[in-house]
């Protein structure tokens, strides 16, 4: 059954989780400021609908990216408080993650905007 306290409490935490992500990782605070450049952008140069929808799905993507990645570096830090290569490769691989997510909404972005600013 619907609990609505459990179901508040749980957005609760969530929301925690990405103030938490907010406070302590820049390239989180910087994703956000290109997220907000690129909407502008849309509607700047009035992007249709399903070119918008594809943007959101993209930023999403980073942005979630970003988050996993952050997990990735807690749950490291934690299991293995020194520094080891075997860590590090893991960590450079989970922010390898990110940007192949972010190169890929870099491409879709200029395949988006291209047409509407040489027009």
């Amino acid at each position: 059954m619907f609990n609505i306290r459990h179901f508040i409490k749980s957005f609760y935490f969530a929301l925690n989780g990405l103030a938490y992500v907010w406070k302590a990782e820049q390239s989180f605070r910087f994703q956000i400021l290109i997220a907000a450049v690129v909407i502008f952008g849309g509607f700047f140069f009035k992007l249709s609908l399903m070119e918008f929808s594809l943007l959101t799905l993209l930023i999403v993507f980073v942005l979630a990216a970003e988050i996993l990645n952050t997990v990735m570096e807690k749950l490291l830090d934690i299991a293995h408080p020194n520094w080891s290569p075997a860590v590090k490769t893991v960590k450079d691989i989970s922010a390898a993650i990110v940007l192949v997510f972010s190169l890929g909404a870099l491409v879709v972005g200029i395949l988006l905007f291209t047409p509407h600013i040489i027009q």
